[in-house]
């Protein structure tokens, strides 16, 4: 990958666990994700909501442990109802972090205020790079 490229990596999250891809220590990266409903697949309607990643430490039974680490509000991409956010992890934001595996949450916080987690758990692998602490 040249030198200013953003890595970029695409997820589609419906309710169920998954395994996030691993990412460079101080690598700058966009998560493209396609939120979709757990029951039948469908676009997640986005409208009025904010959607929220974090990066946690993982506690003894291997789950996110909070507070999280990194927290990152996503942008919505194209109309709400589509479903699609991008979230970028900036260099700065992993640069104290240690190589090793993480826990990423997802959570979705609708136009009314309600907050839900929409990515139960997933886990992504910090690697070491010459940028680690």
């Amino acid at each position: 990958m040249p030198a200013n490229a953003i890595r970029s990596i695409d997820l589609t999250i419906y309710g169920q666990q998954i395994d996030a891809p691993a990412f460079a220590i101080g690598e700058t990266t966009q998560l493209n994700l396609t939120l979709q409903n757990p029951a039948d697949r469908s676009a997640f309607d986005l409208t009025g909501a904010t959607v929220t990643l974090d990066i946690c430490d993982l506690d003894v039974y291997q789950l996110p442990a909070h507070p999280p680490l990194v927290s990152k509000v996503a942008t919505i991409v194209g109309p709400a109802t589509d479903g699609e956010v991008t979230v970028t992890i900036a260099s700065a934001d992993t640069l104290a972090l240690a190589p090793k595996t993480y826990g990423l949450d997802v959570f979705v916080t609708d136009a009314s205020g309600n907050k839900f987690q929409i990515l139960p758990f997933a886990f992504v692998s910090l690697l070491p790079s010459s940028l680690s602490s």
